[in-house]
C-alpha cells in the first residue's frame, strides 16, 4: 500500500466543492494525492456527540494502518445545516467544543489540526485555525 500525509474530515455540503476544497488544502501545503478525505454531514459532529463515533474512528484507524497517515485535519464550516444553529456565534462556539472533543477522542498518536471554514454563504472561503 502507498502512503499519504493526512486524513481530512469535512462536511459533505455541496456548497464547498471538491475543487474549491482541494485549493484550500493546496494553499495549506497539502498537495492533491497526499491525503484521504472523509465527507459526512457535520464533519465530526457525530463523533463529538458520540452518535457515530465508531464509524469515524474506524476511518482514522484505517488511514493510519493502510496509508500511514500522521495527521488528521478536521474542517467544520459556517452555516452548517447539520448543526442547524442560526446564531453565528453560538454555531462557532458549539463547533469549537465539538472540535476539541473530537481531537480528544482521536488521541495523540497523530497530529490533529482543526479549522472552521468561513464564507459558505458567499463562496469566498477562508479558514480559521482553531488549534
Amino acid at each position: 500500500m502507498g502512503s499519504c500525509k493526512a486524513l481530512v474530515f469535512r462536511c459533505m455540503d455541496f456548497r464547498i466543492t471538491l475543487s474549491e476544497f482541494s485549493k484550500i488544502l493546496l494553499g495549506m501545503g497539502y498537495l492533491e494525492g497526499t491525503y484521504d478525505i472523509v465527507s459526512c454531514a457535520g464533519a465530526i459532529k457525530s463523533m463529538a456527540t458520540h452518535e457515530d463515533q465508531g464509524f469515524l474512528l474506524k476511518q482514522v484507524e484505517a488511514a493510519k494502518r493502510l496509508h500511514g497517515v500522521t495527521e488528521v485535519l478536521i474542517f467544520q464550516h459556517d452555516n452548517c445545516g447539520a448543526y442547524g444553529i442560526p446564531n453565528v456565534s453560538q454555531e462557532e462556539e458549539t463547533q469549537r467544543n465539538d472540535l476539541k472533543e473530537a481531537a480528544r477522542i482521536i488521541g495523540t498518536e497523530v497530529l490533529v489540526k482543526t479549522f472552521i471554514l468561513q464564507g459558505t454563504k458567499t463562496g469566498s472561503f477562508y479558514t480559521k485555525e482553531i488549534f
